[in-house]
């Protein structure tokens, strides 16, 4: 749970935001207006949306309300960033449009980094928590990919230890199998079955899965990687596969629907 969205028309006050966040290990990406924030969405998940609420290019609350009906949007976290926090008829709106926290622009950059790194942990403790405690059928799809992803986590786990074997790249892709591992479990906690027929949120999962699979295919080229790291990682790969075969199947589910 690291993508971040940063919708602003504001260009150095986004740009301070986006530097600050990157510096701290988030991945960010830029829309102007409520155009391109409409545009990005119907195209990617993000995990969090920032949002200055003076975004021009149509009516912040109805691209809001717009986005909340999205595929994988509806517990989208959403960042306000306002000039008047305390302005009445603002926070009004922003209850109504599912704004989950309110700062103000001129401090965005010195605390949004804090914020987001405390989603992330909860995040990460919910998604773990709705793994392990997830009933129903387990043939089903969600069931089957989040099974997958919590044995990817639980294996980044117990490799962090042999961090140091993986060669002078290692931690840094390691970081990544981390982050996108993490990133799957938390989007797959809040999804249903149906959400895997839309094309976009599968896309996603593909991108997220395979950089799973790729990075932990660059550490294992490393020459000195002990056995047992190596027979980590080819399990990885393996549920990656297995990962990827699923959303093929469901993607067949949705062209016969």
């Amino acid at each position: 749970m690291n993508r971040i969205l940063i919708a602003a028309a504001d260009v150095p006050m986004a740009e301070s935001v986006q530097a600050s966040l990157s510096s701290t290990g988030f991945q960010t990406a830029l829309v102007w207006d409520a155009t391109q924030l409409l545009d990005f969405c119907n195209r990617h998940v993000p995990d969090v949306l920032a949002i200055d609420l003076d975004l021009p290019g149509g009516s912040v609350w109805a691209a809001l309300q717009a986005i909340r009906t999205m595929p994988g949007m509806n517990n989208l976290p959403i960042i306000g960033l306002a000039s008047d926090t305390g302005a009445e008829l603002l926070l009004e709106h922003a209850r109504s449009a599912g704004v989950t926290k309110l700062f103000a622009k001129a401090n965005a950059a010195q605390v949004l980094p804090a914020e987001l790194a405390a989603l992330v942990n909860a995040g990460r403790a919910s998604a773990a928590e709705t793994s392990s405690t997830s009933t129903g059928d387990p043939n089903k799809p969600i069931a089957q990919l989040r099974k997958l992803t919590s044995e990817v986590v639980d294996l980044a786990e117990k490799l962090k230890p042999q961090i140091p074997a993986m060669g002078p790249e290692g931690p840094e892709l390691f970081g990544y199998i981390e982050d996108s591992s993490e990133a799957i479990q938390q989007k797959l906690s809040s999804m249903s079955d149906e959400c895997l027929h839309d094309k976009e949120i599968r896309h996603d999962f593909r991108n997220m899965i395979g950089s799973v699979t790729g990075f932990a295919e660059l550490i294992m080229m490393e020459p000195s990687i002990p056995g047992d790291v190596q027979s980590a990682l080819t399990r990885i790969r393996e549920c990656s596969k297995v990962f990827v075969e699923v959303l093929d199947m469901q993607k067949e589910a949705a062209v016969a629907a």
